[in-house]
Order: structure tokens, then C-alpha cells, then sequence
């Protein structure tokens, strides 16, 4: 099911449920996924989406809707219902809070409209900036990061472009690209103008 396909349902997220309550909801579900039981854990853990979200969003730039991020990690904070295990001797809320993490990334993925394949060559370029700069001592020229990259310099234009584009359309970059790329790609290929990349700092 599409994560856009959830809102908000649960009224009494973040709910203070007594310990022993917990415990037992925790074996009630374990072992026979019973609604009540349920109910229960949701009661004391769903306010981990929202807190997650909002970390998240202010890596993201303003066109990533926090009602999305949270739609997006009701999935995974219902699949970390079914598959944790409370004998392992993990806090569920550490373990939930990965899983949300993770359902919020793929979906920031899913929409990122560069791609995987072009998100890791940024990836890389930032790297390989960052390398350059600090070796040479100022930032290095387009011909010469294309070079350490081993690609053409029409190559390393169209990587850039994409990036580019992604700022302009007020789309988000990937948003663990280093910082010293994000200015690279700001000040050389976005006409100098910064404040589109002020959301993903």
C-alpha cells in the first residue's frame, strides 16, 4: 500500500500507558495479534512517527510535506509492530525508530526525481570535491573534478545539471549530499544564487 494512501489516524498518539500494560500487550500480541493488544502499543509508541518526521523535515527542503514523512513511517512503524521481538533485549522505540527512518528515506527516494544511480554519482562528486579542494587549496575547476572522476567534462556538466534542476524545480536533492557540493552546485550552476538550497542544511 502506497504511503500516501495513510493519514493520521490515531487520536491518542503518545498516550502514557502503564508498564505492566505494555508488557502484557506486547505478549497478548505476540501471540495471537489480537486488535486490543494492539491498540495498546499503538497508544504508547505512534507519537514516535511524528517525532521522527519532524527531524527528518528539516533536512528537506519546504516541498516535502511532514504529512507525507508521517504517512510514510506509519508503515514502517506498523511492520516493527509485527516484527519485533521484545526477548531480544532491544528497546522497541530504538528499534521502531530505524524502522520509521527507513520507510521515511524510501519514500524521499521514491520522489527524488534524479535518481539512485545519479544521487550516489553526486555522491561521489561531492567526495571528490572535497578531496580536490583540500589538495589544491581553492576550489578545483569543472575540468579538473570531471578528470579526477573520469569522466568527459560534458559528462560532469550533465551531472550537475540534474542537481540543478532539482534546486530550481524545488524538488529535493538527495539530502545526504555533503555541503560542499550543494555550494558547488549552487554558486557555479545555479547563477550564484544560494537561498534554493537553504532547506536541505
Amino acid at each position: 500500500m502506497s504511503a500516501r494512501q495513510f493519514r493520521w489516524p490515531f487520536q491518542t498518539a503518545g498516550k502514557q500507558v502503564r508498564p505492566e500494560a505494555v508488557e502484557a500487550a506486547w505478549r497478548e500480541y505476540r501471540a495471537s495479534r489480537s486488535e486490543a493488544a494492539r491498540e495498546t502499543l499503538l497508544q504508547r509508541y505512534i507519537h514516535l512517527v511524528r517525532y521522527m518526521a519532524s527531524r527528518l523535515a528539516r533536512t528537506l527542503p519546504p516541498s516535502v510535506e511532514t504529512d507525507d514523512l508521517i504517512s510514510a513511517g506509519v508503515v514502517g512503524f506498523l511492520a516493527s509492530l509485527d516484527a519485533f521481538d521484545p526477548d531480544i533485549g532491544t528497546d522497541f522505540s530504538v528499534y521502531a525508530l530505524t524502522r520509521i527512518r527507513g520507510a521515511m528515506v524510501d519514500f524521499i527516494r521514491e520522489i527524488d526525481p534524479i535518481g539512485r544511480v545519479t544521487r550516489r554519482r553526486l555522491r561521489d562528486a561531492a567526495a571528490t570535491l572535497a578531496d580536490l579542494e583540500q589538495e589544491l587549496g581553492h576550489s578545483p575547476s569543472d575540468a579538473q573534478t570531471a578528470d579526477k572522476l573520469n569522466m568527459s567534462l560534458d559528462q560532469y556538466h550533465e551531472l550537475m545539471a540534474h542537481a540543478t534542476a532539482a534546486m530550481t524545480s524545488d524538488t529535493p536533492l538527495p539530502f545526504d549530499l555533503p555541503a560542499v557540493a550543494r555550494k558547488k552546485l549552487t554558486v557555479d550552476f545555479a547563477g550564484g544564487n544560494q537561498s534554493s538550497d537553504a532547506g536541505l542544511l
